[in-house]
């Protein structure tokens, strides 16, 4: 009977979940860590990130002026690889909903987000 290598299931790990990669303009690479690989502290702050139910309320329990730009831009921010790839695709979607929605939408079917 053979036994599976620790390597090959890391191996297998990083196949199953990879980063999600950018190319920007001037052809240098972004990654950003998909949000399975993140330890358990990151992986809860990326699902608090995205709660727009409890973003939306203030800490006075009034409206806040959060928006889904926001939520998209902070789990970018908590998923970037450095902090120049979240300032290259914050530039570039900017305020920009379509962007980040489409932006977010890539990087789940990259990372297997949703598979989880």
């Amino acid at each position: 009977m053979s036994a599976i290598k620790l390597s090959d299931l890391q191996k297998g790990a990083e196949e199953k979940y990879p980063d999600f990669e950018i190319e920007l303009e001037d052809g240098k690479e972004i990654a950003f860590q998909p949000i399975l690989r993140l330890d358990k502290k990151g992986r809860k702050a990326v699902v608090a990130a995205l709660d727009i139910s409890k973003r939306s309320k203030a800490a006075d329990g009034e409206e806040s002026d959060e928006d889904w730009t926001d939520l998209y831009s902070d789990a970018f921010r908590l998923t970037a690889r450095t902090p120049a790839a979240f300032t290259a695709v914050k530039k570039w979607a900017g305020e920009d909903i379509t962007r980040w929605s489409y932006l977010f939408d890539q990087y789940q079917e990259k990372t297997n987000a949703g598979e989880a």
